[in-house]
């Protein structure tokens, strides 16, 4: 009898990183403009239980900037802002086009907000190479997570009481590739965030007891509908597309 080897988890992680980085390479990382990104203080978190993140991981620059560029995000899907520093530095220009674009399709029915950025406590830092199609003088790292395995996270307008809940039981690994650009920036190259249908053959169960969960002091509002603009679109939006 024969038998199919699975790839391993960090194998499986790395060419669907990898994939999405040669996807976003192939779109551009930046456009030309003449704004400048806002400067924006991103808010303090409330850590539940005072636990705040602990792991000897977290003293690495690239565990912290997943930490602030994963803060950015749900701070801009928030508040509809898609054009302050941290995040146009950190989140490549096509995600930050798909994130805004999200953010004008919300209806009532499909309406979310990040209680705080999504929760996940590092496993593991290793370092990735670039596709083989990849010209940019860049260079990537791996870092695994334990996350929520659950779809709890999101707190939604239908069920506005659910403040962002999930269950240690049901925990499973995540990731997040980071970019290390030539000039000493980093950004999100591409990350899989284990619930719900972002679930991938990378995902495997996990200890999820020590999680430690930073919810944002004061929530924000839910947008009034129909929601027609941002307050704040990206600095660059694509070229639209006309036919004769």
């Amino acid at each position: 009898m024969t038998s199919t080897q699975r790839p391993s988890r960090r194998t499986t992680a790395r060419l669907t990183a990898l994939a999405a980085l040669a996807a976003i390479a192939a779109l551009g990382l930046t456009a030309c403009t003449t704004e400048e990104p806002r400067d924006v203080t991103l808010p303090d978190l409330v850590w539940d239980n005072g636990i705040e993140p602990t792991s000897p991981l977290e003293s690495d620059p690239d565990v912290a900037f997943a930490r602030t560029i994963d803060l950015a995000y749900a701070y801009a899907h928030n508040t509809g802002d898609f054009s302050f520093d941290t995040l146009v530095t950190g989140l490549p220009e096509p995600r930050i086009f798909d994130a805004y674009q999200h953010y004008l399709d919300q209806t009532p029915d499909t309406t979310t907000r990040f209680p705080g950025p999504y929760p996940w406590q590092p496993l593991s830092i290793e370092p990735n190479d670039p596709p083989t199609n990849y010209t940019g003088d860049i260079t990537l790292t791996l870092i695994t997570w334990c996350g929520p395995g659950d779809n709890l996270w999101l707190q939604t307008q239908t069920d506005p009481d659910h403040t962002g809940a999930f269950d240690p039981a049901l925990a499973r690994t995540g990731y997040m590739i980071i970019g290390h650009r030539e000039d000493g920036t980093r950004f999100n190259a591409g990350a899989s965030y284990a619930t719900g249908n972002h679930l991938r053959g990378a995902s495997e169960p996990c200890n999820g007891d020590d999680i430690p969960i930073g919810r944002f002091p004061n929530p924000t509002p839910f947008p009034n509908h129909p929601i027609t603009q941002a307050p704040h679109p990206p600095l660059t939006l694509p070229t639209p597309t006309t036919h004769p």
